[in-house]
């Protein structure tokens, strides 16, 4: 029971944390905590704030998030991607990546 309230399960009454990983082109984020409740475009905003170096020629509104390959739209609950085992463990429960189109604009 210690694991849940750890990760902000169900017995400590808040959403249940998950570690996510975030790729792109210009760089990585590791592992982040997020709730299980947050969406896809919490992930968008935080990795764009974080790991876009030239904002000035990549808006937010020109990337999006991919899992498994596949585009993923913003209001996405993180919960519903990660797999019943995931939340426990040294290695994220979810890995997505921030992509933007690089062709010249």
């Amino acid at each position: 029971m210690a694991k849940d309230n750890d990760k902000g399960g169900p017995s400590s009454g808040g959403p249940k944390k998950l570690m996510v990983s975030i790729n792109s082109l210009d760089g990585n984020i590791p592992h982040h905590p997020f709730n299980s409740t947050d969406t896809i475009g919490d992930v968008r905003e935080f990795a764009y704030d974080r790991l876009v170096q030239q904002k000035d020629q990549i808006t937010l509104e020109r990337t999006w998030i991919e899992f498994n390959r596949d585009r993923i739209a913003d209001s996405v609950q993180l919960g519903t991607l990660a797999t019943a085992n995931e939340g426990s463990g040294a290695e994220p429960d979810l890995t997505v990546s921030l992509v933007w189109d690089t062709s010249g604009g």
